[in-house]
């Protein structure tokens, strides 16, 4: 049986089976905004990127004393030195990548840009 579900968010915030069953009450994220609905995927990471949600790797400027963190889907989807860095046969483990030779400034932007 395949189960179709549908969401409409101009009515209640729920999520419906095709059968009209109710699956799920939507949520608002704890700041009361909707981060996800009616966004495309761009939109969402961006928002994830920025709060630092669920991050999986953390980047380091020891010039600055400060750190970033990321998604490495993101990364790895975007860019080939970061999937042989993350998912290639010497890839890092540790969650921890030191950065020396760009500012924190630089790095966040090209983060954003992926």
């Amino acid at each position: 049986m395949n189960i179709v579900y549908m969401y409409s968010p101009n009515t209640d915030n729920q999520l419906y089976t095709g059968q009209g069953r109710l699956m799920a009450k939507v949520m608002e994220s704890g700041d009361g905004q909707d981060w996800q609905l009616n966004k495309d995927i761009v939109a969402c990471n961006e928002y994830m990127l920025e709060n630092q949600l669920n991050c999986d790797v953390t980047f380091t400027f020891p010039t600055e004393d400060s750190s970033i963190s990321a998604h490495t889907y993101v990364l790895i989807s975007r860019s080939p030195v970061f999937y042989a860095m993350f998912a290639g046969p010497a890839r890092d483990e540790s969650g921890k990548v030191a950065i020396q030779d760009i500012s924190e400034d630089c790095f966040n932007e090209m983060l954003r840009y992926l």
